[in-house]
């Protein structure tokens, strides 16, 4: 019983091994990513604002026309 205990321990430590190497390496993945993230957030936003600005021109672009088609007429 005592070999079979410690077969079986010896195997969850193994597991637990390759476990805390695999967080390691996705915690290195993460921290060398984590820039470009905020990059893409930052662009994200940016786009938004410009998405803004686009439909406030396409706006006043209407009203200048048809201010010119009323004074045209």
């Amino acid at each position: 019983m005592n070999n079979l205990a410690r077969d079986k321990y010896a195997e969850y430590n193994a597991t637990a091994q390759g476990l805390i190497s695999t967080m390691a390496s996705l915690q290195q993945t993460y921290t060398d990513i984590d820039p470009i993230i905020h990059q893409i957030f930052d662009l994200e936003r940016q786009v938004g604002n410009i998405e803004q600005v686009v439909a406030e021109l396409d706006d006043y672009t209407r009203r200048l026309e048809d201010t010119f088609k009323r004074k045209a007429k």
